[in-house]
């Protein structure tokens, strides 16, 4: 009787944290997780700024393969780093770049440094604030 408490203890605990939207990392639904250094994968990593250069954080870049998404967001420097398998056909990746009240603009892509033959692709975004989001007071 005390195990089955126990589960059921964890399952409301489950429920609840979902509700209030707390939800594990999103390598954390993958078998490949780009977080640990001894996963083989590509290497992407590159930065979101505004057209005058100045840094965005907490910008989300999502590079999408097949059926697959891999979400990162900028750190208070405006930069990311991330990884996709090893095997991703890099013609096949599709990314976007976003944040709440920008809109985007483009993106600067371009081969990276080799580390020991293991590809890594720098990405770079621009966004400009959005004017339709503007409200005068």
């Amino acid at each position: 009787m005390a195990r089955s408490s126990k589960l059921s203890k964890s399952w409301i605990l489950a429920a609840a944290l979902c509700g209030l939207g707390i939800a594990a990392p999103a390598s954390a639904q993958y078998a490949f997780d780009a977080s640990n250094p001894d996963e083989q994968g590509i290497k992407y990593f590159g930065s979101a700024k505004d057209a005058g250069g100045t840094v965005i954080p907490g910008a989300t870049i999502v590079l999408a393969i097949d059926k697959a998404s891999f979400i990162y967001f900028t750190d208070e420097t405006g930069r990311f780093r991330g990884s996709v398998p090893l095997d991703t056909d890099l013609t096949k990746v599709s990314t976007t770049c976003s944040k709440a009240g920008y809109k985007f603009v483009r993106f600067s892509k371009r081969p990276g440094p080799t580390n020991n033959d293991k590809p890594s692709v720098q990405l770079d975004c621009v966004l400009k604030p959005d004017a339709s989001k503007v409200t005068e007071r």
